[in-house]
């Protein structure tokens, strides 16, 4: 992240006088981008942190970028004009976002048009079969939370959902691809490759970090699945206080392993650890001797 996070960090930790500065942290504070980026690979995390090396553009990433802006800029003229914006009006803000960027992009021998149409596909079905679904409490929230009184830890929550009246209280049917929040939701909108797993939803960091925070048991994300024939599915999953105690004791895990200047490498198996796939490749696996 940047100065803008580290200024509100020195914000709260001015109004908080029970704060206990435990660690040393780069940025001084911890997120669970980052937090992710260390289980990775802590070397990754160290180059990039501590080292600051350059990193790419990568257009898989930037279409959820553009994904992202125009969803936000749609919920937000619901929220604060109390209207609707136009569906050509989303569907140009996410052209314009890419345009910024896509020419400088690495899209990793994929076809950047097909990319971008594929884009514009997903954008275009979430706004018509999921947007009219959508009662957003807020949009784009930002947190900063002081976790035990030591810990500063950041982040942004795209959406947070109640669903329209009619769907309050019915629980999704369990083949329902698409659905209206029954309850208060946390939700991260998503483009992938493929739906996730259940695995993958019951022990993903993000819900987990995200349910603590709001201190809400149920998490969605609205995933824009880029297969030969694009779809969008919600998929759901809960968090209970068990779940939320793991999270402290992880993040204090990490904080302290950075503090103490612990990045070992992760494993040469692990598939993100190869040239042209990892910008730290020249200073880590790819450096001359």
């Amino acid at each position: 992240m940047s100065s803008y996070w580290e200024e509100k960090v020195k914000n709260v930790l001015e109004r908080s006088p029970d704060y206990e500065e435990t660690y040393t942290l780069p940025e001084g504070y911890l997120s669970p981008s980052q937090m992710s980026e260390y289980w990775r690979c802590p070397k990754y995390y160290y180059f990039n942190h501590i080292i600051g090396m350059e990193r790419r553009t990568i257009g898989v990433l930037l279409l959820g970028t553009a994904v992202h802006k125009a969803l936000e800029m749609a919920l937000l003229t619901r929220m604060e004009a109390e209207s609707e914006m136009p569906r050509d009006a989303i569907l140009q803000v996410y052209m314009d976002t890419l345009n910024e960027k896509k020419k400088e992009a690495d899209w990793e021998g994929a076809d950047p048009g097909r990319a971008i149409d594929q884009g514009v596909n997903l954008l275009g079905q979430y706004v018509d079969h999921v947007l009219p679904l959508l009662n957003p409490v807020s949009v784009e929230e930002e947190f900063v939370v002081l976790l035990n009184k030591k810990l500063p830890f950041v982040g942004k929550i795209d959406l947070v959902d109640l669903g329209p009246a009619e769907t309050q209280g019915k629980e999704p049917s369990s083949d329902a691809k698409i659905a209206g929040a029954p309850d208060i939701e946390v939700v991260d909108f998503k483009t992938a490759a493929k739906k996730y797993s259940t695995s993958f939803l019951e022990n993903a960091l993000q819900p987990t970090a995200y349910c603590y925070v709001k201190g809400v048991p149920r998490f969605r994300y609205d995933l824009l699945v880029k297969t030969k024939v694009p779809y969008v599915i919600q998929m759901r999953t809960l968090r209970d206080q068990q779940a939320g105690l793991w999270f402290e004791v992880q993040a204090h895990s990490i904080a302290t392993a950075i503090s103490h200047g612990n990045f070992p490498p992760t494993t040469p198996e692990n598939f993100i650890c190869a040239k042209g796939k990892c910008d730290a490749w020249p200073m880590c696996r790819g450096k001359l001797r």
